[in-house]
């Protein structure tokens, strides 16, 4: 869809024009690394609040923005163009320690990746043991594992469970002698996916292990909604 600017927009005082206008907000909510409000908005960008309010809900519409709450982020339209944001420092602090309790309670390799484009990108790992990474993120194998089918890049679409969110499991079916859970994380304002799985050097997926990916995944969740609300 074409953004399409007001030409009531163009200039009080300023001088400047519209796409120069549009591109001080789109910049303004780039340097934002966990999102912007109006207010702040306007006071970054020295234009008036109505202005800012009308060229960001006009961007919204248009993909450019995200508006998540009363905060904007860089939108998925912008993420194709490869200008996206990737607080991938932000994800890796609120993910740590769901992380970690996941992989002392289940005994296996927990991993954390998102995808820009089609480009795989691991934000953390952990493991209670030095445990090699199997998959190489760097070929088109990945796709093919529960990580890229619960993303909707290999096929094989998620299935539902009954604990809550739609996950993809594997046993030797990428790795030998690998099996594997994978759900989506839903995250506002990301602007890319992120997956969360638990990797078990073991033929067979241990019975406990969906219902412990979704525990850490509600708690990554929680994190990153608690830590967008934080910030004033």
């Amino acid at each position: 869809m074409p953004v399409v600017i007001e030409e009531e927009l163009t200039q009080r005082g300023s001088g400047r024009g519209v796409l120069e206008t549009s591109s001080l907000v789109v910049d303004a909510v780039a340097g934002a690394r966990r999102g912007i409000g109006i207010t702040a908005l306007a006071a970054q960008t020295g234009l008036p609040k109505s202005t800012v309010h009308r060229i960001a809900g006009q961007l919204t519409e248009s993909g450019l923005l995200e508006r998540v709450g009363q905060r904007y982020f860089i939108g998925a339209t912008v993420g194709r163009w490869g200008r996206s944001h990737r607080p991938a420092r932000e994800l890796h602090q609120v993910a740590m320690l769901p992380s970690i309790r996941l992989g002392q309670l289940s005994r296996g390799l927990v991993g954390l990746v998102i995808v820009s484009g089609e480009t795989p990108e691991t934000v953390l790992t952990y493991s209670t043991d030095a445990l090699p990474v199997s998959v190489d993120l760097t070929t088109d194998a990945w796709r093919a594992t529960a990580v890229g089918r619960v993303l909707g890049f290999g096929p094989g679409g998620p299935v539902r469970h009954d604990i809550g969110p739609a996950l993809v499991t594997e046993e030797c079916e990428s790795v030998p002698g690998v099996s594997c859970v994978a759900g989506e994380l839903t995250l506002p304002g990301l602007g890319c996916p992120a997956a969360l799985c638990t990797l078990f050097f073991r033929p067979t997926l241990p019975a406990a292990a969906p219902g412990q990916l979704v525990s850490a995944m509600r708690a990554v969740e929680r994190n990153w909604r608690m830590a967008l609300e934080d910030v004033g």
